[in-house]
């Protein structure tokens, strides 16, 4: 079930169409990795309207994100180059070869800061241990 559509995005002027849907599909898969699939066991058109509004902000603006970077993926967000070199100058970024804290820093890239501030308050982020 879409949270969001493309109609969502109408007032974003020179969006290729086919990457807009591409970032739609990546953002909702994430966000029901970051949920924890939540809307799999409740429906998501019942529930109450200020955390439908939260959701779909959240996933617009990590839309948005995926296309101001022109990237849906890790790899592609975190693909500038790791050494460059002009004359006798050389710039490396270490830590990308470094795999544990690359792959800490391209997940943590991956999702927009926007996103998880606006779901913050909602309770789709809690991590605790459910009682019942």
């Amino acid at each position: 079930m879409p949270y969001i559509t493309k109609d969502d995005f109408k007032d974003l002027l020179e969006v290729d169409e086919k990457f807009l849907e591409k970032s739609i599909k990546k953002t909702e898969q994430l966000f029901e990795v970051v949920t924890r699939r939540f809307y799999t066991k409740h429906d998501f058109e019942t529930d109450v309207e200020w955390r439908k509004k939260a959701v779909r902000d959240a996933l617009k603006a990590q839309v948005e994100f995926f296309i101001n970077h022109g990237a849906t993926t890790a790899q592609e967000l975190n693909s500038e180059p790791i050494t460059v070199t002009l004359g006798r100058t050389s710039i490396s970024n270490a830590t990308r070869n470094q795999s544990t804290l690359a792959n800490a820093k391209a997940t943590s890239n991956l999702l927009c800061d926007e996103f998880y501030l606006l779901l913050f308050g909602t309770g789709l982020l809690y991590r605790g241990i459910g009682h019942g």
